[in-house]
């Protein structure tokens, strides 16, 4: 009787959509308390897989588990392309299982963010915005995680708010997360990590990556940044590819920026 139980104590403790929901056709309470069901054994089993030793994930409250599903309900849309290839397909899923096939011989994990880095902005969605000021910076630093085995910050959660962003539509990455992206193949030729760098320079793209050209092609027309290059004369000589921003200098025009909009 204790599941039982435990599911009758979640439902009248707000956590169920049958005592919430009132109507007169019976089937449709039915449908709602077989929802219930599964979202009660769902958030067991997810309880008992983060008590596995070496698991990856969280043990999480029913709140927070709760909120995910919502969360995930609420930003799952179904692509026109999709209605090609059948009703069954799950390009979500799809995503999702490629990336973890090319990570499973590796030690890269999302970890939580240190205390008290409340700015850390996620790399794959920094990477465009450096390209295309019009990509603005709302959202690029909420829920961004850390991964266990190097310093590339990432969004663990699908980008699909933006319709200037084209990385997260490209075939090799489509219905990826950040944080599968930057851990994929392509994604570990795309970002070199700067080792024996400073703590706030610790990775950067590769300009010669054929998907970071790309990009840059499609933001600003060009394959390569350019920027003049000054003598001592003051005059300007040819143009010369320009070296990746660093996350310092980065930092510094967001605060520039930031001060100029306060009329600091």
């Amino acid at each position: 009787m204790f599941g039982v139980d435990k599911g009758d104590q979640i439902r009248v403790h707000g956590g169920g959509f049958a005592n919430k929901a009132h109507f007169k056709k019976w089937y449709k309470k039915i449908y709602l308390g077989i929802l219930d069901c599964y979202l009660l054994n769902a958030y067991i089993a997810w309880n008992m897989a983060a008590a596995i030793p070496r698991s990856t994930k969280h043990n999480l409250h029913r709140h927070e588990f709760f909120t995910v599903v919502a969360e995930q309900m609420m930003l799952y849309f179904r692509n026109e392309d999709d209605d090609d290839v059948g009703i069954g397909t799950n390009t979500v899923l799809d995503g999702h299982f490629r990336a973890a096939q090319e990570q499973q011989n590796t030690s890269h994990y999302p970890v939580a963010k240190e205390a008290g880095r409340r700015n850390v902005r996620c790399a794959v969605c920094k990477l465009e915005r450096n390209m295309n000021k019009a990509i603005g910076e709302k959202g690029m630093a909420q829920n961004v995680v850390m991964c266990s085995d190097c310093p590339i910050p990432a969004h663990n959660h699908v980008v699909r708010d933006d319709a200037h962003r084209i990385i997260h539509k490209r075939s090799e990455f489509k219905n990826m997360t950040c944080f599968q992206i930057v851990h994929s193949e392509a994604g570990q030729r795309l970002w070199k990590i700067c080792k024996g760098g400073s703590d706030r320079v610790q990775y950067k793209p590769q300009q010669i990556d054929p998907i970071y050209q790309d990009l840059l092609q499609h933001h600003t027309g060009e394959r390569t940044r350019k920027r003049r290059k000054h003598n001592n004369d003051g005059n300007n000589d040819e143009d010369e590819d320009e070296e990746e921003d660093t996350q310092e200098e980065e930092d510094d025009r967001v605060r520039a920026s930031a001060n100029n909009s306060t009329g600091v």
